[in-house]
């Protein structure tokens, strides 16, 4: 990642101004003498010193014998106590001209051996070869804030740029730009404890800080980033963190999973094989716990490519169901700049993301923030053959063979609302990206977007309106919907809890008519205190919120008040 100056950082974002201004102070470093000039000005400097004192002995020693008359013996006595002192100094002085040569020497030489030129640059080097015996163990507040600051300000100056970070007093929930070959170890190993010790362990307690002063608890804070779901709720970030880090231009697959979906999830790790941030819910009963832990161990341990690209976050509790508090901490925990928000069931037919990273034309879209790829889903109509994925289509073109042959249909045909608008007679024609332009509130296609994009509303409890919600806010901020001409995804046919979904839909359909009116009178209100009204971010706005009824007359009176 290329770095910025200063003058080229807006000051609207007062953290990455800072970051950036940090940067540029300590990508310079300080200018540090040769080391023998060193040497010889400490070699100098105590030889003086040595000398000096012996004068200065000299002298008091010669005051102390006055010319007087004395006995034999006061004179022997005299003269060997003046001995005795000389002696002293004489020793004092070589010791102390050896032991600091020496010793200069020594470091020099051992900087040399490991190529080093300072006592920073020392520090690293030792870290890199003994990171475990080299952690510094913080025994107080003060302590720990004074550690904390200190390895940003050398993380900074060895160049890798963060592109955020939210470090504890014992570890860091991060996403570089670079590997984890540097000072800061950023893997946090696994756990490998009970649900029993997990629950009465200090998880949670490491306190958080954005430089240093200003510390709360892990807690605290994600108490208030989840505010909105259903509590009280334990999240524990990164139970199990991936081995490989990932680039920050990368897409990471964001999913939820309960104890029953662990086999499709595996299924899912060995085919996409990149970054995946995993909400998994575990039941706070003692019946359950230990048992889902248990199994979860089993999964991630015997799978290297888990191991490798998976990041595990778990939340504990007693709701079911709290798909998008779910979904925000699997995107509030991915280490990437896009994320796709996936349902694990989806059977990943294509490799769009390779195709989407060497794609300069879509990457442009998606750095530019206002753009999300829909991945087109399709199902069985008979369910049986959902089942084993192993027979899917592997290719657009024997993909629309069985469309034809009426084996395959749009995911969810029955409810036309919520794929309808992704156009699929135009996407069996066509080989090139096209934009959604006939979108209605009901849409809640499989999508792949910035991380920069607004949250799930974590009311939306159970099944009904959640993901749609979820797209609709993210729509209505200005985000376009194109569809990738060439992907798809096919559902894995399972169960639904039918009893429960009827229920939840119909309470979620009452909150989801309030929900549509409160995100347009509030991003309307934002775009217009914004200068942003007559900009094509609106656009999306405009066209949707102008069906609900006072719209009209609540801008004009945000207008008119500014």
């Amino acid at each position: 990642m290329s770095k910025q100056s200063p003058d080229s950082i807006s000051t609207s974002d007062p953290l990455k101004l800072e970051n950036s201004l940090r940067s540029a102070s300590l990508d310079t470093p300080p200018y540090l003498p040769p080391k023998s000039l060193i040497l010889s000005l400490s070699a100098t400097t105590f030889l003086l010193g040595a000398a000096g004192s012996w004068w200065a002995t000299k002298r008091q020693l010669s005051e102390e014998l006055p010319e007087l008359t004395i006995s034999r013996v006061q004179a022997e006595e005299l003269i060997v106590k003046r001995l005795a002192r000389v002696t002293a100094v004489k020793a004092l002085a070589l010791g102390t001209l050896l032991c600091l040569t020496g010793g200069g020497i020594f470091v020099v030489g051992v900087g040399m051996f490991m190529g080093v030129n300072n006592i920073h640059e020392f520090n690293v080097k030792m870290n890199q070869i003994f990171p475990e015996s080299m952690k510094i163990k913080r025994e107080n507040k003060n302590q720990s804030e004074q550690d904390v600051d200190e390895l940003y300000k050398k993380f900074l100056s060895e160049g890798k740029e963060p592109r955020k970070i939210l470090y504890t007093a014992r570890h860091f929930y991060s996403a570089y730009t670079t590997n984890n070959d540097g000072l800061i170890n950023t893997s946090i190993q696994t756990k490998n404890i009970s649900a029993r010790d997990l629950l009465t362990s200090d998880w949670g307690k490491d306190r958080l800080t954005w430089g240093t002063g200003d510390l709360m608890t892990e807690e605290f804070f994600l108490s208030k980033v989840f505010s909105e779901s259903l509590q009280p709720s334990q999240v524990v970030p990164f139970y199990f963190r991936a081995e490989e880090t990932p680039k920050d231009e990368d897409i990471t697959i964001t999913t939820l999973i309960t104890a029953d979906r662990f086999t499709v999830f595996n299924r899912l790790v060995n085919r996409y094989q990149g970054p995946i941030s995993v909400t998994i819910h575990v039941i706070d009963e003692p019946e359950t716990r230990e048992d889902l832990l248990k199994d979860l161990h089993i999964l991630y341990n015997s799978n290297p490519l888990m191991k490798k690209f998976v990041d595990v976050h778990l939340i504990m509790d007693k709701f079911e169901r709290q798909f998008n508090m779910w979904r925000n901490i699997a995107k509030f925990f991915a280490r990437t700049n896009y994320i796709m928000m996936l349902d694990v069931d989806f059977f990943l037919c294509t490799n769009f993301r390779e195709k989407i990273l060497n794609n300069e034309v879509i990457m442009e879209k998606l750095r530019a923030l206002n753009t999300a790829l829909v991945v087109p889903a399709f199902e069985y109509v008979n369910l049986e053959e959902g089942k084993d994925p192993t027979t899917f289509p592997s290719t657009k073109q024997v993909l629309l063979q069985e469309v034809q042959s009426g084996r395959l249909n749009m995911f969810h045909s029955s409810w036309v609302r919520g794929h309808g608008a992704t156009n699929y007679s135009k996407y069996y024609e066509t080989q090139e990206l096209f934009k959604v332009t006939k979108y209605q509130y009901h849409y809640e296609p499989y999508v792949i977007f910035p991380q920069k994009t607004p949250w799930c509303d974590e009311r939306f409890i159970g099944y009904g309106a959640n993901k749609a919600a979820c797209l609709f806010e993210i729509y209505i901020s200005g985000v376009d919907y194109w569809v990738l001409p060439d992907d798809y995804l096919i559902h894995q046919t399972h169960k639904y809890p039918e009893s429960a979904r009827k229920y939840e839909r119909k309470y979620n359909k009452k909150l989801y008519d309030q929900f549509r009116e409160e995100i347009c009178f509030r991003y309307a209100r934002n775009f217009i205190t914004n200068g942003e009204w007559e900009t094509e971010k609106a656009a999306n706005l405009k066209q949707e919120c102008q069906k609900i009824r006072g719209f009209n007359q609540a801008i004009r009176f945000f207008a008119s008040t500014g």
